[in-house]
């Protein structure tokens, strides 16, 4: 049984399958704000349908979306049911309207999701930039800049630069152009470099100077990736820091997932190897003072014998979060996170996309999150269904993160 009817939003179309009796079919517009609305999702038309003296096995609905789509929308126009929990049940989306499918009858309502986005580029520089416009507003008085071929710098300086609120560009060999403008938009007074000549080539340098004649242009740095990290933190920490987030130098996700710990509790990130604590390292942790060590990863990435080096040296409590992989170590960090109303979501597989990432994190005192490119881990969908976040930002293309991900992370914005 199709039935159209003209309401004041519009056409409205309602199509019952499997009638069986005789009555009457009721459809109405409920009061202002009678949707239960979730943050990150916005509601545009909304119809409430019922039916008196028949049965029915489900209903096909279309309606007008009552809205302009906001730009950059992947996920388009959708339509949520409301029958004891919100649930997508769209089906198709044909210029303003919008048809959905629901066994059950209750309200109906046309949405978005605008707490879903995405921040990417063509590559990696790009993606950086794409993090840096949506993360920061012009006029930043600082930008800091990291190789775009290893993962050490970048990570390691992540809580600092989100401390003052500056973003992370990469660079290559020279100086890319999406770098370059990306700069030009924000307009710092001081550019840091992160990491020596071999990082960061001096003729990055040079161009920088003749671009950016009014900015201060300052390499810190260190003789390896465990002495750069322990000079980003005695910048950073000057008088010291009551808490340090220790990680291996040999791979990235638990400092990419730490670093939003780090930068929550005020303290630095710093690296050990497996089965050394580098002289840097140990130096820099004395000279913090710190009172706690948080271990990130499990004995095959820092040793115990390496936490209890540490724990001997500083006289800090030492404690370790890690899992038996990677997904399980990031979510051990995640766990520690209460309510944050961002999550980021990051690929567990390769590091490029997400290097500028932990720096944008640090607005929203959000967690980070790892996915694998065409999956979310169980551990990994636990923790973002227990914070029940308002937004979501996804880091990386499609590449990194596919595009088929994205409704499965949008229902969780409409999670209570």
């Amino acid at each position: 049984v199709i039935n159209e009817i003209e309401l004041s939003i519009g056409t409205v179309v309602i199509e019952l399958l499997g009638v069986r009796g005789q009555g009457e079919l009721l459809v109405g517009i409920p009061e202002p704000g009678s949707f239960p609305g979730r943050g990150g999702v916005t509601i545009g038309n909304v119809i409430d349908v019922s039916t008196s003296g028949i049965t029915h096995e489900g209903a096909n609905v279309t309606m007008p979306r009552g809205f302009s789509p906001s730009a950059g929308n992947s996920l388009g126009t959708r339509m949520l049911h409301f029958g004891g929990g919100l649930a997508d049940v769209t089906t198709g989306v044909n210029g303003d309207q919008v048809s959905g499918f629901s066994p059950t009858l209750s309200p109906f309502a046309t949405a978005e999701y605008t707490g879903l986005q995405r921040y990417a580029g063509s590559g990696r520089i790009e993606t950086a930039a794409a993090i840096s416009e949506g993360a920061f507003g012009a006029a930043t008085s600082t930008v800091f800049l990291a190789t775009a071929g290893a993962f050490p710098d970048a990570l390691t300086a992540g809580p600092w630069a989100a401390t003052v609120g500056a973003p992370i560009l990469l660079v290559g060999e020279s100086l890319p152009e999406a770098t370059a403008v990306e700069i030009e938009r924000l307009s710092p007074n001081e550019i840091i470099l992160l990491g020596g000549p071999a990082a960061i080539p001096d003729d990055v340098a040079f161009a920088l100077r003749d671009r950016f004649p009014s900015a201060t242009i300052r390499r810190v740095a260190g003789a390896s990736r465990f002495a750069t990290a322990a000079a980003v933190s005695a910048e950073a920490f000057p008088v010291g820091a009551p808490v340090a987030y220790v990680a291996t130098g040999g791979s990235f996700p638990d400092a990419l997932c730490g670093g939003p710990a780090a930068l929550r509790d005020g303290g630095p990130m710093l690296l050990v190897t497996p089965d050394s604590l580098p002289a840097e390292t140990a130096d820099e942790l004395v000279r913090l003072g710190v009172e706690r060590v948080v271990v990130l990863g499990g004995t095959a990435a820092v040793s115990e014998s390496v936490a209890e080096e540490i724990g001997s040296l500083t006289g800090a409590a030492v404690e370790r979060l890690a899992g038996p992989d990677r997904y399980s170590t990031g979510a051990a960090i995640v766990e520690t996170f209460d309510s944050p109303r961002t999550v980021f979501v990051a690929t567990g597989e390769a590091f490029p996309d997400a290097l500028a990432g932990v720096p944008a994190t640090g607005g929203e005192s959000a967690a980070m999150v790892l996915v694998r490119p065409d999956a979310i881990p169980e551990v990994s969908a636990a923790q973002i269904g227990r914070l029940s976040p308002e937004r979501i930002v996804v880091l990386g293309g499609d590449a990194a993160v596919r595009e088929s991900l994205e409704e499965q992370l949008a229902a969780y914005l409409l999670e209570e």
